[in-house]
């Protein structure tokens, strides 16, 4: 009986030490980020704050990506885009053989829109595609920043990827309402000292 035990565990011991050494793959969170530009970019509006919709008649990498998205060399091409601005949650853009985009509506909306300037965040999905490393795992959440400039009937487009989602910092209500109160309080202490004097 104890030779018995004694094998089992010397034969436990050995299938411990095999498990642990082989290379079982995992599959892992998409890294990264990724520069496009947008070519041949128009507008349905006077300028940029008066459209809803910017289109790009192609979409290409400006120069490799970092990261997971390194292997992806410039002017690889993600087709024509659509960027609606009255739904954001309908934009995506793909290539077959590195992955696509998809956008949703929560998360996503426009930073800055003004005539000459517009700056739009969307959040969404990444699926890697299969010549990025096989143990990404797919619908990783990802975002996409849009630039978008018009000088005179100019219009250039660049466009960041970003795995997982960039940050984007938005003011709070309370940071708003601190403001709006402090602004209040110095503008009645002015007031209160004009007419004291």
């Amino acid at each position: 009986m104890v030779i018995f035990v004694r094998k089992m565990l010397i034969a436990l011991s050995i299938m411990v030490v095999i498990l642990a050494t082989s290379s079982i793959s995992h599959a892992v969170p998409i890294s990264g980020s990724l520069p496009l530009v947008g070519l041949t970019v128009s507008q349905n509006g006077t300028n940029l704050s008066t459209s809803t919709m910017i289109s790009a008649d192609l979409t290409v990498v400006s120069s490799p990506g970092a990261g997971d998205f390194s292997p992806i060399p410039a002017n690889t091409s993600y087709g024509p885009s659509t960027l609606d601005l009255t739904s954001l949650g309908t934009f995506t853009m793909s290539n077959l053989n590195y992955g696509s985009f998809v956008s949703q509506s929560a998360g996503s909306f426009i930073v800055s829109q003004t005539a000459n300037f517009l700056d739009v965040f969307l959040k969404g999905t990444y699926t890697p595609g299969p010549s990025l490393s096989p143990s990404l795992t797919a619908n990783n959440g990802a975002s996409l920043r849009f630039s978008v400039n018009q000088s005179g009937s100019s219009i250039s487009e660049a466009i960041t990827l970003d795995a997982p989602p960039a940050r984007v910092d938005t003011p709070e209500p309370s940071a708003w309402i601190l403001l709006s109160t402090g602004t209040l309080v110095l503008f009645g202490y002015g007031w209160r000292r004009q007419y004291q004097v």
